[in-house]
């Protein structure tokens, strides 16, 4: 966000309402009191901003690497790629661990 706001200005933020609806008392709407170039300038700053987060979301993706086959994966892939490689370990260690019990 504030990268958007160095670009566009700081997000415009006025005295807002909540006003109580008049077919329900305890239920209220909201009233933002700001102008539609207001409006639309918040508009320009969040699009800005949420571009801004998809951009380094991808570029992290793309710096995130397969180490054998240097092609990007999902952070789901490397999730379950480093649980499959610590449950192959533990099970290697036990082996050794039985090995040198053995060997006693």
């Amino acid at each position: 966000m504030d990268m958007a706001e160095e670009k566009y200005g700081k997000l415009i933020d006025k005295d807002s309402d909540f006003i109580p609806l008049d077919s329900n008392p305890d239920l209220f709407t909201y009233e933002d009191n700001l102008t539609d170039e207001e409006r639309k300038h918040n508009g320009e700053v969040l699009v800005y901003s949420a571009e801004l987060e998809e951009n380094e979301w991808k570029e992290l993706c793309s710096i995130i690497k397969d180490k054998k086959t240097g092609k990007s994966i999902e952070a789901g892939t490397i999730i379950e790629r480093t649980v499959k490689e610590v449950t192959e370990f533990e099970k290697k260690h036990k082996d050794y661990l039985k090995r040198i019990e053995e060997s006693k």
